[in-house]
């Protein structure tokens, strides 16, 4: 999906407002592209993998603190009345690798890829 987890980063240290509109237009797009694809649903649990492709590298514990919104989105039916799984709790997912394709080519193009399996021994 098209989105540059810079702009949800906790180093971007928004005014509340702008943080809450950022994370707001962020489950936005997750919830477009959830729906483009057919709205899957999985049973629990989970494993969810990340690729993170944009231009310029970013530390992975703020990507990882980016992608938030774009998770609670995707796997929190119970909350929104749709999503991948019923709940975000570890019980139903567990945050697999987040990769990085780092590239110049991904100026103004970022996006997120999120790969999602059942996961082993669940």
């Amino acid at each position: 999906m098209p989105w540059d987890v810079a702009r949800t980063s906790p180093n971007r240290r928004l005014h509340p407002a702008e943080a809450r509109a950022e994370a707001r237009a962020a489950r936005g797009v997750a919830l477009l592209f959830y729906r483009q694809v057919g709205a899957p649903v999985m049973e629990a649990p989970v494993e969810v993998r990340y690729v993170v492709r944009r231009a310029r590298s970013m530390d992975d514990d703020n990507v990882i603190a980016a992608l938030k919104p774009l998770r609670d989105a995707l796997f929190n039916r119970n909350l929104n009345g749709e999503g991948i799984t019923f709940s975000d709790t570890p019980s139903h997912l567990v945050n697999g690798p987040v990769t990085f394709d780092i590239r110049p080519e991904y100026r103004h193009r970022e996006e997120v890829e999120v790969i999602v399996a059942k996961r082993r021994g669940g």
